[in-house]
């Protein structure tokens, strides 16, 4: 009897042991590590790619200057300044000026800034040339981490002109993109007198590198002022970026020029990777989380299921033993000790077909769900053990149904005599006793 014990403790230890190991769970994080360290890897890149392209700015420019647009008279001079500020270490600062060749002036290219300092960078246009014309170029400023760039137009403008342009956006056309369509409203004033002039008139679109990208010309006659509004198709293999929409306007062999700053971008509404690079990164990351936060629930979901049957499994096989060890303890009362005997015989055998039957059982049933594992089907697993939950798995009704016999015996035995009333009474307590035990 002492090693019959000895043996269930053992049994119900391995199986709180086993209930353990489930919850933990550390098979089955064995068998996918490799997934989930790779789905870490991605996300790890992906916050070190954001991480880059959004980091700090390296320094400022005053938020005025986004555009420096000059005008000189022929031979005349001008100045203009762009300051900075240093948001970083002590660094160098490299500056220099795009397409303004013998125009254009620094008055240093390189200087130290300490974190926080500010400077001023000065920048002096001189015309030699005396010829009305548009210059474009832009100013570039260099840290160690980083680069950016000014757009810079430049008008020579003949004082003897007697007109004035001024150009605009029209509306509707401010979304310039390739393939896409430019609406400039191009104004011309005559500033001196109402009478006619035949005047040719050149638009051209040019980018900050000096590069002609189209052009267009048309002959005017104007009597005071006129608007003219030019709609030109812009190229689909044009590539982002700021251009200048030219006007120069020739009367008698006076001209009259005007700048226009532009900027082509992707068509708003439509996805490009390769302008919408942080936006792909972040779907990209939200994606492999998503994954990852799906992965580990469907992890912790299904052993939760696994862990309540094990543990319903258990409690199920426990308190049919406890039952079988308080109907012993009924028994051991018996007085005549043939029958205590054939009782207690009976009962260690109802014990041992019971935990066989349990272990048999539980193999099949392990084996089953580690094959339904392997295929990843979480709703098929979660089907079968709802499943099992309400199968007789641990021969409970078949001790009700031998307790239930016993007590027919004993009224039999009653009612022919064979027993007395005392007795009678006192079996039928116990196997009642024993059936509440079993519910």
């Amino acid at each position: 009897m002492i090693k019959e014990d000895e043996k269930n403790r053992k049994f119900f230890t391995s199986q709180t042991q086993e209930e353990f190991k489930m919850i933990k769970n550390l098979e089955f994080l064995k068998q996918k590590k490799f997934w989930i360290i790779g789905i870490i890897f991605l996300i790890l890149i992906a916050f070190f790619v954001l991480k880059n392209n959004f980091k700090k700015e390296d320094f400022v420019i005053n938020t005025n200057t986004i555009l420096l647009k000059l005008s000189v008279s022929f031979g005349g001079s001008s100045e203009t300044t762009v300051k900075i500020t240093n948001l970083n270490e002590e660094q160098t600062f490299k500056v220099h000026l795009v397409n303004f060749q013998n125009v254009a002036f620094l008055e240093e290219e390189s200087f130290k800034l300490v974190e926080g300092e500010s400077k001023e960078i000065k920048i002096s246009f001189k015309d030699t040339k005396s010829e009305a014309k548009i210059y474009s170029g832009q100013l570039v400023i260099n840290s160690l981490k980083s680069e950016k760039r000014i757009p810079i137009i430049l008008s020579v403008e003949d004082k003897n002109s007697q007109f004035a342009i001024i150009t605009e956006t029209i509306q509707n056309y401010e979304d310039v993109y390739p393939g896409g369509k430019l609406g400039v409203k191009v104004k011309i004033y005559n500033v001196e007198n109402n009478d006619l002039h035949n005047t040719h008139v050149s638009y051209i679109i040019k980018s900050l590198n000096d590069e002609i990208i189209l052009s267009e010309e048309e002959n005017l006659v104007i009597k005071g002022n006129i608007e003219v509004n030019k709609i030109i198709d812009i190229p689909k293999d044009i590539p982002n970026g700021n251009y200048i929409f030219i006007t120069y306007l020739d009367s008698n062999g006076t001209k009259t020029s005007a700048g226009h700053l532009f900027s082509v971008s992707e068509k708003k509404g439509e996805f490009s990777v390769s302008n919408n690079f942080n936006f792909f990164v972040i779907v990209i990351l939200f994606f492999l989380v998503g994954i990852l936060i799906l992965f580990f629930y469907f992890i912790k979901t299904r052993d939760d299921l696994l862990v309540h049957f094990r543990r319903q499994q258990n409690k199920e096989l426990k308190g049919n033993l406890v039952a079988i060890q308080k109907s012993r303890l009924n028994i051991k009362n018996l007085k005549d000790n043939s029958k205590r005997k054939k009782e207690m015989e009976d009962l260690d055998k109802i014990k041992r077909e019971l935990i066989r039957n349990f272990q048999s059982k539980r193999k099949n049933q392990d084996r089953e769900v580690r094959e339904l594992k392997k295929k990843g089907k979480k709703e098929d697993i979660e089907r079968r053990l709802r499943s099992w939950e309400k199968e007789n798995l641990f021969e409970t009704e078949q001790l009700k149904q031998k307790l239930k016999v016993r007590m027919g015996v004993l009224k039999k035995a009653y009612s022919e005599k064979h027993i007395s009333k005392e007795s009678y009474k006192k079996g039928r307590k116990r196997i009642k006793s024993a059936y509440e035990n079993l519910k």
